[in-house]
């Protein structure tokens, strides 16, 4: 299930030539997949199942406290989410602006990058996303564990 969920996502395009990183990051998120699959699941209830609406997504935000006043606004935020919703390979009936679960690991790939790496708090992405889900997500987030 994450390899096809990584297959489609656009992280590759966010690192460009480096490979290393990309793969840093993709282990990172697979060391962590169970407990985001848990959290998406969670979130999907409270949005509207099967996906996450954009508003749903900013309420997400809020609650782990990512906006800020610097580098990672709501602006911000929302051009992420434009550009992580941008849908090259066409995959089932998802909502234009709703993201499903391959584009919820992309996006907070780039929220870590714009608040983390951007800002020089982390020097890679895989640090920035590895500070992005220690401090901001899972501490703030519940997630769903399947029976």
């Amino acid at each position: 299930m994450f390899d096809l969920d990584f297959k489609y996502t656009k992280i590759k395009k966010v690192f460009k030539n480096n490979a290393n990183e990309c793969e840093a990051v993709r282990s990172l998120l697979w060391k962590h997949f169970k407990q985001i699959k848990n959290i998406f699941l969670t979130s999907i209830l409270n949005s509207e199942y099967p996906v996450i609406s954009w508003n749903d997504f900013t309420i997400i935000c809020n609650k782990c406290k990512i906006p800020d006043n610097k580098a990672c606004n709501l602006a911000t935020i929302d051009r992420i989410y434009i550009a992580t919703n941008v849908n090259q390979n066409i995959q089932g009936a998802q909502g234009d602006r709703d993201l499903v679960r391959y584009e919820f690991l992309e996006i907070i790939v780039r929220i870590a990058n714009a608040k983390y790496k951007d800002t020089g708090i982390c020097h890679s992405g895989s640090e920035a996303l590895k500070k992005l889900l220690e401090e901001n997500i899972f501490p703030n987030m519940e997630e769903s564990i399947p029976q």
